[in-house]
């Protein structure tokens, strides 16, 4: 490393930065020269380092996720109606300054630094409130679903907390679903196996969110307690022109109705997707076709109130 790249560190985190952080630094630094892509610069990854450094300090100091932080809902429809089954509980960070921070910036840190699992519990809680409520207008037999991640499984007290949560609310679990990503290595985890097996247990469901991209078998998930199957919206993008997406969408519909689970497409875009996805016979969709992700009340006026009619509503 040469004086100049010494002086950008010291330059952009102060000469008051700990000796191990800088260490770490040029650490990354060496190793992004080598392997850096030819699209990117050493100073874009510097700056990189310093906007991620920033948020996980503005992180650590929230101690009350009510000031920034809220869910946004998406509808998740039967693909061969079009009427409401249930929504996806989705995390959204807006800071003071009115800046909307993106997921992809925030949760990765959050996973590093053990803040994904109190803010876990206040996302099921705060989903719980909202389907307590629902309930209480009439819509009691709207599916909510929550991501939730590998470490929070493996938290000693998440089935605890999560039974308290149910409880306190009164939901009912068949109401409630748990969603895990494909890249949870389950077959590597017994600890997180043993959380879903106890989950299940008390009658909650649970979806393996962007399956067919990850690491999941087919043949072994009849060893997983899963109920739903959620295809990734890669796949589904290529639907309509690629003959080999579409024959993976039709074996993972047909090796999930052997094993009982239920298939949920998402990222369902245009009309054309979803009448492939008709006619291969899924389950439920999900995606921008139907509608954004919306606010609790903004939900109710545009899907609850005309679910009796089972109107299919387009955005």
């Amino acid at each position: 490393m040469g004086e100049e790249s010494n002086v950008n560190i010291w330059h952009l985190y102060g000469k008051e930065m700990e000796l191990v952080k800088l260490k770490k630094c040029v650490k990354e630094l060496e190793e992004m020269i080598r392997f850096r892509e030819s699209d990117l610069t050493i100073q874009s990854r510097i700056y990189d380092f310093h906007v991620k450094e920033e948020l996980q300090e503005n992180i650590m100091l929230r101690e009350n996720f009510e000031k920034e932080f809220y869910l946004e809902y998406q509808p998740q429809v039967c693909c061969h109606e079009g009427y409401l089954l249930g929504v996806e509980a989705l995390l959204r960070w807006k800071q003071e300054n009115g800046r909307l921070v993106p997921p992809t910036e925030f949760i990765p840190i959050m996973e590093e630094n053990g803040m994904i699992i109190p803010l876990g519990y206040w996302i099921i809680e705060q989903a719980a409130k909202q389907l307590s409520a629902w309930y209480k207008k009439g819509f009691r037999t709207i599916r909510m679903a929550v991501n939730v991640s590998s470490k929070q499984l493996e938290d000693d007290y998440f089935v605890c907390h999560l039974k308290k949560i149910i409880k306190k609310y009164r939901i009912k679990k068949s109401t409630f679903e748990i969603e895990i990503t494909e890249n949870v290595k389950l077959e590597n985890n017994i600890k997180v196996q043993d959380t879903l097996s106890k989950i299940k247990s008390l009658g909650i469901s649970i979806a393996m969110d962007d399956f067919g991209t990850g690491y999941s078998s087919l043949y072994y998930l009849k060893n997983y307690p899963i109920n739903r199957l959620k295809i990734a919206k890669e796949i589904i993008d290529q639907i309509e022109t690629d003959t080999y997406a579409k024959s993976i969408v039709q074996m993972i519909i047909t090796m999930a109705s052997l094993n009982n689970f239920r298939v949920l497409a998402e990222g369902v875009e245009t009309m054309e997707q979803w009448t492939v996805l008709r006619g291969l016979s899924c389950d439920e969709i999900q995606g921008f076709l139907f509608s954004k992700p919306l606010q609790g009340d903004e939900l109710e006026q545009k899907w609850m109130f005309i679910e009796h009619s089972k109107e299919i509503l387009l955005t």
